[in-house]
């Protein structure tokens, strides 16, 4: 098991890193913007550089925001409120497809009909209706439900903010009212003493698909979680069996093949798709958590190693397998 990362003395693991090879590349390509950079293995710090803020600053998370949620849902699953393969009509009977289960919602494969875009066509942008016009008058929830279906549910891959809000809309229905506004924190935020702020819609949903505000320091504790099978010290924070769940590549992104990772449930995957994977050289084993901007959380359980990087990238996009291996060149391994 891994060792748990000490913040008060943030111990330096005594694994040489020669920074120079990815510090070359992310804090000096003109198309990228690193504003922070953390390198975690076996549960303790090597290497940190910042361009903006320090450990304790906090960040929005954007669509990492997404994997923290798919946890709180295996949390509740795990406490018995809901379950994966549950109805979403139960809950929501606005939603047309009587077949549309929390499990095709979780690895974004609903089939509800949804443009994923931001700066390219705000104007007719789902994510933009829903995150500015929809929280502060009638509610994610609505929205959602009447959103046309283009597929059936499981059958096609198609990455949407939509479906994320749809869990968080799940959970704020079927947990005691008592636990609606604080669950994340009772269940999540305060066992691991992470300081977080979660915005929520017009209803009191939390907006599972992008703000959710943390720090670096924060982000490792959780990012540690994941990596140790779900453990935080002694203490089973979620299931063994939903953090292999999450990892595990869903059907209709293995068979659709895209010029992305491969997905599993709210995290992304490095699994083949058609026999390939976006990074060949890379363990099919390694996952993410990616957000807009080129933020991300790379995990890798064979070397138990961690890549965190806060950035602004607009020109450009992180190249994963290049930004990887210089990481893996730069320990020598």
């Amino acid at each position: 098991m891994m060792k748990t990362l000490l913040f008060l003395t943030f111990s330096f693991n005594l694994f040489a890193f020669n920074e120079k090879f990815v510090n070359d590349y992310i804090f000096k390509a003109k198309e990228l913007k690193t504003e922070a950079f953390v390198l975690i293995k076996d549960g303790k710090l090597v290497y940190s550089k910042f361009e903006y803020g320090d450990m304790k600053t906090l960040h929005t998370l954007w669509s990492m925001t997404k994997s923290v949620s798919g946890i709180l849902f295996g949390i509740a699953q795990d406490k018995g409120f809901i379950s994966k393969n549950d109805l979403v009509s139960y809950d929501f009977p606005g939603f047309k497809s009587k077949t549309l289960t929390y499990n095709h919602v979780l690895q974004m494969s609903s089939g509800i009909d949804w443009n994923e875009f931001y700066e390219k066509d705000p104007f007719n942008s789902d994510v933009v209706r829903m995150l500015y016009f929809a929280t502060a008058k009638e509610g994610v929830m609505d929205y959602m439900q009447k959103r046309p279906f283009k597929s059936k549910p499981g059958k096609n891959f198609y990455y949407s903010s939509g479906d994320s809000n749809i869990l968080t809309g799940a959970l704020a229905k079927r947990i005691p009212k008592e636990l609606k506004l604080t669950y994340p924190w009772k269940w999540l935020f305060d066992p691991m003493e992470i300081n977080a702020y979660f915005e929520t819609d017009s209803k009191g949903v939390f907006m599972a698909s992008s703000y959710l505000y943390m720090s670096l320091e924060d982000l490792i504790k959780f990012a540690l979680m994941i990596l140790n099978e779900g453990k935080h010290k002694n203490k089973q924070i979620v299931s063994k069996e939903f953090i292999h769940y999450i990892r595990q590549i869903n059907p209709a992104s293995k068979e659709k093949c895209t010029r992305v990772l491969t997905y599993g449930a709210q995290f992304w995957l490095n699994k083949p798709c058609e026999g390939k994977r976006l990074m060949p050289t890379i363990s099919e084993n390694v996952f993410a958590m990616l957000g807009h901007g080129g933020q991300s959380i790379f995990f890798d359980p064979q070397n138990n190693l961690l890549a965190l990087r806060i950035s602004h990238d607009v020109k450009g996009k992180l190249k994963y397998e290049k930004y990887l291996n210089l990481i893996y060149k730069g320990l020598g391994i």
